[in-house]
């Protein structure tokens, strides 16, 4: 496997980790001190099983069993919290006998996918969003899950699907558009890809590290748990597992290209993902005419005819620029759309304008990190345009080609 980072030499590359660890040593303990131990930072006794139902109403019967004995319950809606955090499915009304299998992201949850799954049913298709190992229950559970069993809980999903759909698509959200790409690339039988903020390089190149400092640091960021839809916090072992689905489908992609269709939507000033990255490997390796790549920010010019750019300077909505985790809301979502219940003010700024932004003061809606003013910020969380890239998703998946599955890079 090629690494990107072979050029550093191994005195250097010690030295380096040396630093880092210690650095974060300091920070983890620091942070550890301003939360008082609480239930989400204490991990259940063992995660359920996955991959052995034979059946998706047998599996999700006993995650809910699961999830109401461990789960570190945020509200006194308990209902709502189970319902938003395990996995689900949606039949059509008229069905096209296709299927769609959707994964969310590292640290979040099935509810992640419920506009884009109630969209895709409604054009026909059956759709199921599964839940990972280590998700949905409190963020210390994910030291207990591992890449393997992330891997296997998709598979088993996707073996599922196969038995009664005669075309299977897969989507995935961050870690969960990583993990969907290394199996698409496995298994050619799935139709094509639908990937959202697909985090095929990370924008900060301290993950390089995260392998060795999780034998030393237990937490690479640790906050108040109070987002009943996603954890806030994040575990070092969590973040050396996200870096080796970076590993393994850059892999795939510089192997070979991939010539199903596939359909991404990311924004331009994403916190997390290179999308630099992003936008050259689209144009390399997903080689399907009818592939899109949905850019939100400004057309750049020079570029490839398939990229379809979208401005998000949108001062009528307070839209400064689009976020990570924007792209996947409608905006009439109830918990995350224009006039939505959950607001997320830790963006990155003053803690005087993070201040103003929990009291209610009108905000701009921006990525993680603002939009370099000083303005009072919070997170941007829906897609302004989510219904015209939802148009542009069914002309994807409609799309129709003689190529090969795979095709070996030159």
């Amino acid at each position: 496997m090629r690494i990107e980072h072979s050029v550093i030499s191994s005195v250097t590359m010690r030295a380096l980790t040396r630093f880092l660890i210690s650095l974060m040593a300091i920070l983890a303990l620091a942070s550890c001190h301003k939360l008082k131990e609480s239930p989400e930072f204490t991990a259940s006794s063992h995660l359920p099983q996955y991959d052995y139902q034979s059946d998706f109403d047998e599996y999700v019967a006993e995650t809910k069993a699961w999830l109401l004995e461990n789960r570190a319950f945020k509200t006194k809606n308990r209902q709502r919290e189970l319902e938003a955090n395990l996995p689900f499915e949606l039949t059509p009304t008229h069905p096209n006998n296709k299927s769609v299998l959707l994964v969310h992201g590292l640290g979040d949850s099935p509810f992640s996918f419920t506009d884009v799954a109630s969209h895709l049913a409604s054009k026909g298709y059956f759709v199921r969003a599964i839940l990972l190992p280590g998700h949905g229950s409190k963020v210390a559970d994910l030291n207990l899950a591992t890449l393997d069993s992330w891997k296997a809980n998709l598979q088993h999903h996707i073996e599922l699907l196969k038995a009664t759909s005669e075309e299977v698509w897969l989507g995935g959200f961050s870690t969960g558009a990583n993990l969907v790409t290394a199996a698409a690339y496995n298994d050619q039988d799935i139709a094509g890809l639908m990937l959202f903020s697909p985090a095929f390089e990370a924008r900060s190149r301290l993950l390089l590290f995260s392998k060795y400092a999780k034998y030393f640091i237990t937490w690479a960021d640790r906050d108040e748990e109070s987002n009943y839809l996603r954890y806030n916090s994040l575990p070092m072992h969590a973040a050396a597992m996200f870096y080796e689905t970076v590993l393994e489908v850059r892999e795939k992609m510089n192997d070979a290209r991939f010539a199903r269709p596939v359909f991404i939507l990311a924004s331009a000033t994403d916190s997390i993902i290179d999308t630099q990255y992003l936008r050259d490997r689209f144009s390399q390796s997903f080689t399907h005419p009818d592939s899109r790549l949905i850019w939100q920010g400004e057309d750049i010019g020079n570029r490839d005819p398939r990229i379809l750019a979208y401005s998000m300077n949108l001062p009528e909505l307070r839209i400064a620029n689009g976020s990570h985790m924007g792209v996947l809301f409608a905006p009439d979502n109830p918990e995350y759309g224009v006039n939505g219940k959950l607001r997320i003010c830790d963006n990155g700024q003053s803690e005087e304008n993070q201040s103003l932004c929990e009291s209610g003061a009108e905000t701009w809606r921006t990525a993680y990190g603002g939009d370099g003013s000083d303005n009072a910020t919070s997170r941007l969380t829906f897609n302004p345009y989510f219904a015209e890239h939802m148009e542009v998703l069914d002309r994807v998946m409609t799309s129709v080609s003689d190529s090969a599955s795979v095709v070996d890079a030159d």
